[in-house]
């Protein structure tokens, strides 16, 4: 009796896990980014880390996907990097003015689109234009492209959770 009453509670608490589960889902963005590296790419990155001369022109590809049933709008963004209170370097936009010790500001040597609208399951190249600075410097010029789903007015704040930084 005793080893009926232990199967009995296993078997139940087995069950209750198949019934009360609540379904996942890993993908919650409408849509996907990929950087398509060029050849002057520095390092095995997923990202572009690029090798570029002084006063050179490159286009950048970045391949974007849908494979919803729906078009999706999407915003392009752009900023310099930089660090939080942590000292960790962040990619994001933000509202940190720039710093008067910075000499060359990406947003003045990138151009982009602003809005990608994506079809139902398509797959759209966009390009972004880099010009470097027509002078030799040390060190990097870092910073992030991002990418998110444009939200209508109605609906509520779910879009951070629909933005890829890049």
């Amino acid at each position: 009796m005793k080893n009926f009453k232990k199967w009995a509670v296993f078997i139940l608490a087995l069950a209750g896990m198949f019934i009360f589960v609540k379904p996942a889902f890993a993908n919650q963005f409408n849509f996907s980014v990929k950087a398509i590296l060029p050849d002057n790419q520095a390092s095995k990155a997923s990202y572009f880390d690029l090798l570029m001369n002084p006063n050179q022109t490159q286009t950048l590809t970045v391949e974007l996907s849908n494979s919803t049933d729906k078009s999706v709008t999407v915003e392009q963004g752009l900023a310099s990097a930089t660090t939080n209170l942590n000292g960790v370097v962040e990619y994001s936009p933000n509202s940190i003015k720039p710093d008067s010790s910075l000499k060359y500001n990406m947003k003045d040597y990138v151009k982009l689109d602003e809005e990608i609208v994506l079809e139902p399951k398509s797959t759209k190249t966009v390009k972004v234009t880099v010009k470097m600075p027509s002078s030799a410097f040390k060190g990097y010029m870092a910073g992030g492209l991002t990418y998110k789903e444009k939200q209508s007015s109605k609906k509520n704040n779910r879009h951070k959770r629909n933005q890829y930084p890049k």
